[in-house]
């Protein structure tokens, strides 16, 4: 299974799904697989984050390995944990930079599901801790 793509075409379905007039019993059950696919995500998400760590702990590991005894196998295997650790630090970016947009879907899904007009990523006086009075944003999440 191809976990980019599988999110992927997750999301592409909420946002057709948004952008329907469909009906809010459609929403509400879309609202529901979602928070369930979300906490599967969550989850590769933290799994990632801890390999990730491990293998920088593991290349910190050897570079302090390598500057105390400079040896030929310890700069393969240096190599080899960079080499191994880029894809995952881009493929933890792919999901976390996911989940954070899929927070924002859920939000739009529970407008939708509720009768409400879902919000619009450009209509800053929805935002959370907006003040239209004023037209000032405070951050959305921490």
């Amino acid at each position: 299974m191809n976990i980019s793509r599988y999110m992927k075409k997750h999301e592409t379905t909420v946002c057709q799904i948004l952008l329907s007039q469909e009906s809010c019993t459609d929403a509400k059950t879309l609202m529901q697989k979602h928070e369930r696919i979300i906490g599967y995500m969550q989850h590769e998400r933290l799994a990632h984050l801890i390999v990730m760590l491990a293998f920088g702990f593991f290349l910190l590991a050897t570079i302090v390995g390598l500057l105390v005894k400079p040896i030929f196998l310890m700069k393969i295997l240096s190599a080899f944990f960079f080499a191994l650790l880029i894809p995952y630090i881009v493929h933890y970016f792919f999901l976390e930079n996911a989940i954070q947009r899929w927070y924002e879907l859920t939000d739009r899904l529970e407008a939708k599901s509720n009768g409400n007009t879902p919000m619009n990523k450009r209509d800053s006086s929805k935002k959370i801790g907006a003040d239209p009075a004023n037209g000032t944003d405070s951050p959305e999440r921490p």
